[in-house]
């Protein structure tokens, strides 16, 4: 079994999945931390609505949104604080 086929799995049962496969993804209604395994697009799919507040800069990045839509480079960590809605 692969990432791909988890999260094939898990959209198939209709479970909550943070992020397509290919980074270090960690996710609760609370928080989330991306590490980026490669440079590019991410996109971080809430749990629900939820306001989004950047750890590392202390930016609002939305006050009410169900996902995150970041440009990263290879290496980076970024960490959120979420308040759902």
């Amino acid at each position: 079994m692969d990432d791909q086929f988890i999260h094939s799995l898990s959209r198939w049962c209709d479970a909550w999945s943070a992020a397509v496969p290919g980074d270090a993804v960690y996710a609760n209604q609370w928080y989330a931390t991306i590490h980026a395994c490669h440079t590019g697009k991410k996109t971080l799919y809430l749990n629900s609505d939820s306001s989004v507040v950047d750890l590392t800069s202390g930016g609002v990045v939305s006050t009410r949104t169900k996902q995150i839509d970041i440009r990263m480079n290879e290496g980076e960590t970024r960490w959120f604080a979420l308040t759902p809605q």
